[in-house]
């Protein structure tokens, strides 16, 4: 072997394919015209840049670690059955799209966008149009999806999948995607370790955010608006929520965040505004709500009997028609330090801290607990007699539960 063969061959295992990539281009008058035969032609490392114009593909299969790049105005019409795009290489980006349509099927769960059993992963800046699934990826890790917006109005409510649907992933980044009309904006199955923030999702079918089974993940700062329900978290622990808003997610069984079967969990920091019900809790334990802030609900808390050592502390329950609402006599969670805009703020010692305790429940709440109906009667002089009356001699709502230290308006933490 001479010098230069056995230099190449270093050199090859020194840097790795990378080193020998190349830009294959895409276009109407280039050698390659669709984005298949530069698929077959590609090898690893390799970039497709993909020209501006209408691009009708069959499913496109990526299996070598390449990046398909489309130029501003470059978009793939999806033909036949099946996923836009499949990815099944570790390392691939798929950035700059349009894509318009995926199959659709009652027995198939097809995608603009699919990622399965790989890794390292990156979605970005694609417009998703009419697709059954936006974007889905299962069996897979380490994958980013950022600055993707994802619509659809004519896919059929019976065929109607997911914005961004995550299954058995680990270590997955959601960042900046805008998700309207789907059924789900975000969906989490067996999903670890993820982070999901800077996210717009409004306009759902059923939840912005649905969690199941999901534990670890964090997700903060995004806006979960106008969807039938906002985010519902089940079955998880250890899930971080820190200052989202939950706004306008309104109907008869509608609610800002529902948390079922949850622990050990932080929810922090969040915006709760115009909901049906800001918080709805059932078999949820050992969570820490603070500094929160709750202000133009119906309930501002839902909480059954079902809730154990939960904390709630630093919030601020400003104007909501009701407080806190319970199925039960007893409590076992504890409210301390709070601020209640419906309380007398009285301090006469100046510690900032209201005199008197503060009994958030009500006769209402209790009524409306027991009897959807008596929902009719919120507001009215005979309920507000009877409010006044629990107050005064307790004999439904829960004397535990209340907080012996309500705060002063201008050292609620929750109080934006």
């Amino acid at each position: 072997m001479n010098f230069f063969a056995l230099l190449s061959i270093c050199l090859l295992s020194f840097f790795g394919t990378s080193a020998f990539s190349r830009t294959l281009e895409v276009c109407a008058h280039c050698d390659l015209q669709t984005i298949r035969s530069a698929l077959h032609k590609a090898q690893d490392g390799d970039l497709i840049l993909v020209k501006a114009g209408e691009y009708k593909e069959e499913t496109l299969t990526i299996t070598k670690s390449i990046s398909l790049i489309g130029e501003t105005g470059a978009t793939i019409f999806h033909l036949g059955e099946g996923d836009t795009i499949l990815i099944q290489a570790p390392n691939t980006t798929v950035k700059g799209f349009k894509t318009v349509g995926s199959g659709k099927s009652t027995y198939h769960d097809y995608a603009s966008i699919k990622v399965s059993n790989t890794s390292g992963c990156l979605i970005a800046d694609n417009q998703i149009v009419d697709s059954q699934y936006g974007i889905m990826i299962a069996n897979s890790s380490a994958c980013s999806v950022s600055g993707n917006n994802i619509t659809t109005n004519s896919v059929p409510a019976g065929l109607l999948g997911d914005g961004i649907h995550l299954w058995k992933t680990t270590h997955m980044r959601l960042t900046k995607n805008t998700v309207h009309g789907h059924r789900d904006g975000i969906y989490l199955e067996f999903t670890e370790a993820g982070e999901i923030f800077d996210n717009t999702i409004r306009g759902n079918q059923r939840y912005g955010l649905h969690f199941m089974f999901s534990n670890d993940n964090t997700f903060r700062n995004n806006t979960f608006s106008g969807n039938d329900a906002g985010v519902a978290v089940m079955y998880s622990k250890r899930v971080k929520m820190l200052n989202n808003e939950y706004a306008d997610n309104k109907g008869s069984a509608s609610f800002g965040l529902l948390l079922k079967d949850i622990s050990d969990s932080e929810i922090v920091g969040n915006e709760f505004l115009r909901n049906t019900v800001a918080i709805f809790m059932e078999g949820s334990n050992r969570n820490n709500i603070h500094s929160n802030r709750f202000d133009k609900n119906g309930w501002a808390i839902r909480l059954l009997s079902s809730c154990d050592s939960n904390l709630f502390q630093g919030n601020a329950f400003l104007d909501n028609t009701l407080e806190v609402a319970t199925n039960s006599q007893t409590n076992l969670n504890t409210f301390k330090g709070n601020y209640w805009a419906h309380h007398q703020n009285v301090d006469l010692n100046q510690d900032g801290i209201v005199d008197l305790p503060y009994q958030p429940t009500s006769f209402s709440s209790y009524l409306l607990e027991k009897y959807n109906l008596s929902i009719l009667l919120v507001g009215t002089p005979i309920l507000k007699f009877l409010d006044w009356a629990e107050q005064m001699f307790p004999a439904i709502s829960p004397v535990s539960l209340r907080d012996p230290e309500p705060l002063m308006p201008h050292l609620s933490r929750g109080n934006k």
